[in-house]
């Protein structure tokens, strides 16, 4: 529960990377900032040698019996969008937290390459000399 007693509350579902997954009820009119500084998504700003990690979220509605996704955005991004222009959250609402690792290249991964098809190299040459 995150709302303050005798408010009126209403349930969402927080699935995926977050700390504290599971049914929320959140006091009506709590934006996803909000939320998500108690839910603790997992991974934001977390950086790995060679990867670089996205925190994406899904917010998926159901309306007249038909579930869509309704907000889809990197946290990141909500993070930099003006307070009235975030999504406002909906009773029943699902909100999907995933991390998605990308491999990125860097100077360190092009040397080792580079390194390793010299040695190579190297030995091919030494192996056809005998």
């Amino acid at each position: 529960t995150y709302a303050r007693p005798g408010e009126a509350t209403q349930t969402v579902y927080v699935w995926g990377a977050v700390g504290t997954p599971g049914i929320w009820e959140i006091e009506t009119g709590t934006n996803l900032v909000e939320l998500f500084s108690v839910v603790r998504p997992t991974g934001y700003g977390e950086q790995a040698p060679g990867t670089k990690t996205r925190v994406l979220l899904r917010i998926h509605r159901t309306t007249h019996g038909k579930t869509r996704v309704a907000h889809e955005m990197q946290l990141s991004e909500l993070l930099e969008m003006p307070p009235p222009e975030r999504p406002s959250l909906q009773s029943q609402d699902v909100i999907e937290v995933r991390n998605v690792q990308t491999r990125t290249f860097s100077l360190q991964t092009v040397s080792t390459v580079l390194g390793t098809l010299s040695s190579v190299t190297l030995l091919v040459i030494r192996i056809f000399e005998f």
